[in-house]
Parts: C-alpha cells; structure tokens; sequence
C-alpha cells in the first residue's frame, strides 16, 4: 500500500506526497512518529524526533543551505550554513504528535490487522502537542485552542515544501536516480526552477520535473556519450526490471510475485528492503580510483563488490537460461502447470535472428533494446564470435539467451549513458 501510494502520486504535487508520505501509517511505523505523544515533564518524556529529522534531511531540504544549483551556501568563514539545527527539529518533533493507526479506538494502541496499514493515521488532539511551534526561516505555527494537530501538520509540510532548498535537494537527487551520478550545476539549477514554476506559477509540479529531467540537453546530447564521467551504474534492481520488460515476461495468472530472498543476498538490493533510511548507498559515494580522484561520485558502486558482482551474473544466468527462476515464489513446484506465477519471456523477435550467419544482427538487436545503440564494437565482436559457435539449428533458444547474458554482463549495459 505504501508502494502504490507512491506510484499514486510520483507524477503529481510534491506537496501532496510530502502530506501522504508523512500520513501513511508504514512511515509512522518506520520513522516511530506513530503513537507519538505530547510532552510530560514530570515523567521526562518529550515528543520522538525520529520522523521529524529525517523528513528535513531527506526528503525535503538536506543537511546545508543550498543555491539554486544545489551548491552549499557557505558562511564568512567558508563553511557551509547548515539548514535546519537541533532546536528545529525539536519544534517539528512536536507536530508529528498524536497520530495513531487508523483502526485504532485508543491513542497508543498497536495495529490490529493488514487493513491498519492501508489508509492514513488518524490524529488525536488530546495526545497532540499543545501551543505555538517556530519552525524554519522564523514561521510560527499558532497556539491553536483548541487544539488542531491536523492543521499544525498542514503548516509544517507547507513550511517545508516551500523552503527553498528543495527543489535543487530534490532535484538533484532525481537527476542521480533518472540519468546520471554527476549533474553539472546549470542542470540542477534548470531543474530546481521548474521545481519552483513549471511555467504556469505552480510549485512542486514533479510530472514537469521529471520531464525537464529527461529532456535536458544534459541528458540528451549525445556529444556527450564519450565522456567517461557521464551516466551511471546501473542498480541491480533495474537490471532486473528490465530485463523482464524488454523481454514481455508473463505469468499464467497475470501475476508477478518475487519475495527475492536470494536476489537480495547476491546485489544487496531488493524493493522496500533498504537496510537503512539512506538508501541502499550513500548519495555521495565515491569509489577509490579515478572517480574519486577526479572528485566524482558513483552512489551505485556502494554496493558492487566481488559478492555482488559474480551474484548479479549467477542470477542473471539463472534469469535467461532458465525461464522458471526468473520469478521465485517459493513454491516447490516452480514450472508452468504447476505455479501461476510462473513467469516466462517472449523471445520471439530475437529467436528470428537466431540463424547461422545473423550473429551480428542479434548482437546489433540486443544492442538496440539493451544498450540504446551504446555497445561498443570490440564488446559486439567478443559477443558475435561466440555465439557462431552456436551451429546447430537446435541451439536456436540458447543462442538467443546466451546472446542476453553477455549484454547484459558487459559494461557497455551496466553503465547507463
């Protein structure tokens, strides 16, 4: 529920995901703001600062001060400003009070079922923190009586959503997530202004944001494709991805289930899964060697390693030579009579490239579906060479998969440019 909440909205305000994201009891579960009561002094107890923090430093403003290029502002000594402080977050602790499950009669009670997790806590004044709030740049939320924790949380997101670090702080971030690890500052600063106008006064329009993203000159130039510092490391969830939707994997129920035990075991990455609140990597990772001697970053290289590297490549062999394993349910039947979710590609434009002699049609196929034409031509020969090795008319199925393996292997998909 709180994945499809996010799919619900990914093209809409960013206010509003700001207000269902804060609301959704998985969050609240999460970030503890859930059953988050108001001061007692007499028994030390203060509101829980968890949510409030993080949703400064990660989802709406971030750690510094920013220009609207996402550089750090920087004070008369040259350091950076920082751009919220403890005080602050002890103010914003004090809004997130008072929400429960929505299920729940009694403030404080735990969730009774599945359906507490489908629709939006619910607030109790009385366990609200009562009286006047200061939160950032000096905006006071008022000493409403009576009490109204809705109304105070309604402030604080519009206190937040509109600073104005973030739409470089989000915009930066998606360029990272969407095309490449080191966006120049005129990028995000094209970015972060449509953030902040999509050319018709609205703010947050992430439908406008996406699309300056993508359609940036900075993403579409292709005089930029040779340079080594462009694009990114493709995350091994996305490899995963698309593999299944270039290659149309269907189920015989129209279902699609993975619990990805494995898979998380062998690339340290599976949905909902992260193992920390910043992400599976750190956003300014940079890998030793000539990226970080150049001062560049690669998030992605945070989690590929000699476990996950040869893990990725066992998994996609599994992936491509063995349709069954493509899905794993955990059943103990896996095959197509036996398991609805058995999930199997439709290979049928490649097997017809698949004869003797159209070697270098597939390659060149693959490289148009796989590697957006990027393949270079000393990996379209290694890959050429061995599948003419593939004589036999029978070998047709496995030529083919053979062919997707090592695309997919090769750095010419792994980098996404």
């Amino acid at each position: 529920d709180y994945y499809d909440m996010l799919l619900d909205h990914a093209f809409g305000d960013f206010r509003t995901l700001l207000f269902e994201v804060t609301m959704h009891p998985a969050m609240g579960l999460y970030l503890t703001h859930v059953n988050n009561p108001k001061s007692l002094v007499s028994i030390n107890r203060f509101p829980d600062e968890n949510y409030a923090r993080e949703v400064m430093q990660l989802f709406t403003i971030g750690l510094y001060a920013l220009n609207v290029d996402g550089s750090h502002q920087s004070d008369s000594l040259g350091k950076p400003i920082p751009a919220y402080s403890n005080d602050d977050i002890a103010e914003f602790a004090k809004v997130f009070t008072g929400l429960t499950y929505p299920t729940n009669f009694l403030f404080g009670q735990g969730p009774v079922s599945d359906l507490s997790f489908t629709s939006s806590m619910k607030m109790f004044n009385n366990w609200h923190e009562p009286g006047s709030k200061t939160l950032l740049n000096g905006f006071v939320v008022p000493n409403r009586q009576p009490v109204n924790g809705m109304a105070d949380i309604h402030d604080a997101l519009d206190n937040l959503s509109n600073h104005p670090n973030v739409g470089p702080f989000i915009g930066f971030k998606l360029i990272q997530r969407l095309v490449k690890s080191n966006p120049s500052p005129a990028y995000v600063s094209r970015v972060a202004s449509v953030f902040n106008n999509n050319g018709q006064g609205v703010r947050g329009d992430l439908k406008a944001v996406v699309k300056a993203i993508l359609l940036d000159e900075e993403a579409r130039d292709c005089a930029l494709i040779g340079d080594p510092y462009q694009g990114m490391l493709r995350e091994p969830i996305v490899r995963y991805v698309q593999m299944c939707k270039t290659f149309h994997a269907t189920t015989p129920s129209g279902q699609f289930r993975d619990r990805m035990d494995e898979f998380y075991e062998l690339t340290f990455q599976r949905p909902l899964g992260s193992p920390s609140v910043f992400n599976f990597y750190q956003p300014w990772f940079s890998p030793s060697g000539p990226l970080a001697d150049s001062s560049k970053i690669a998030p992605e290289f945070q989690i590929l390693n000699s476990l996950t590297i040869l893990g990725y490549a066992n998994q996609l062999n599994n992936w491509a030579m063995k349709d069954w394993a493509l899905m794993q349910e955990g059943t103990v039947f896996q095959n197509e009579n036996l398991n609805p979710y058995y999930a199997s590609l439709d290979l049928t434009p490649e097997l017809a490239l698949a004869g003797a002699g159209q070697e270098a049609a597939l390659v060149e196929h693959l490289n148009l579906v796989l590697c957006h034409g990027n393949m270079s031509q000393q990996t379209r020969q290694i890959i050429v060479e061995l599948l003419s090795e593939f004589t036999n008319a029978g070998d047709a199925n496995t030529k083919v998969r053979m062919g997707i393996f090592l695309t997919m292997i090769s750095p010419d998909y792994l980098i996404l440019r």
